[in-house]
């Protein structure tokens, strides 16, 4: 039995394959069921590294930030939501593999040409921290490091604890992060160029906040990394009715 796709077969007999994205179990030929494939909205060919999206998608006029790009592999939607959404609540090590793997895709794809220092993610405040557990975007960025092959460092404390940015206006969500990160050691970012990472990009006001406390502390150049990116509408404004439905679990 030399066939490896008859000895994959055989095994599937014993060890179903499942969805990588819902857990169902599925052919041993694919990676996802048919109703999550369908769902699925995948970021591929050119896009805009100022706003993440699909260029043919993108309306972003060249919004100037403090990271000088960003990418991710999904749109914030279907299948890939709602496990974004499941990883906010639950340490789902298989979720975090996955997004990982897709991230380190994306970055190849766009910035293997260029060479970063190391990875670091954005924080929680100690009160967040303490009641989750754990940290999602530090799990991605950990796992995504290992994907890259670079370290991982922690750069970043968030102060204190502040309001939910779904619950805020746009002009509300900038005034309520700022100053509220700070280095967490030392010159440990300064002349560094690093790759920050978050599950989801909605407005990109924590991203930028976190580049400029980074820029700040001396490092050379921040570069975004996210899991998925929420679709706007055409007025670069978060699309309101979707938003609250998306984000009311963050």
């Amino acid at each position: 039995m030399n066939n490896p796709l008859i000895k994959e077969g055989m095994l599937s007999l014993f060890f179903p394959k499942r969805c990588r994205f819902c857990n169902n179990v599925i052919d041993f030929r694919l990676y996802e069921c048919k109703k999550c494939a369908e769902s699925i909205d995948k970021i591929t060919g050119e896009i805009c590294l100022l706003c993440g999206f699909v260029k043919k998608e993108c309306f972003c006029l060249g919004h100037k930030h403090y990271y000088k790009a960003i990418a991710a592999p999904f749109y914030y939607e279907g299948a890939a939501g709602k496990v974004i959404r499941r990883l906010k609540h639950t340490k789902d090590e298989k979720a975090v593999e996955l997004f990982a793997e897709e991230m380190a895709r994306i970055f190849d794809e766009n910035f293997s040409n260029l060479a970063y220092d190391f990875i670091t993610s954005v924080p929680l405040s100690k009160k967040s921290y303490n009641s989750r557990g754990y940290n999602q975007a530090e799990l991605l960025a950990k796992e995504f490091a290992k994907e890259v092959k670079l370290p991982y460092k922690e750069t970043l404390i968030k102060s204190y604890e502040t309001e939910a940015q779904h619950t805020l206006s746009k002009t509300e969500r900038t005034g309520n992060l700022i100053g509220i990160f700070e280095p967490f050691i030392g010159d440990i970012s300064k002349g560094k160029r690093i790759v920050l990472v978050d599950d989801v990009k909605t407005t990109g006001t924590t991203l930028n906040e976190c580049a400029k406390t980074l820029l700040i502390a001396g490092a050379e150049e921040v570069i975004c990394i996210c899991a998925a990116i929420t679709k706007n509408d055409k007025t670069g404004s978060t699309n309101s009715k979707k938003t609250k439905a998306i984000t009311k679990y963050i």
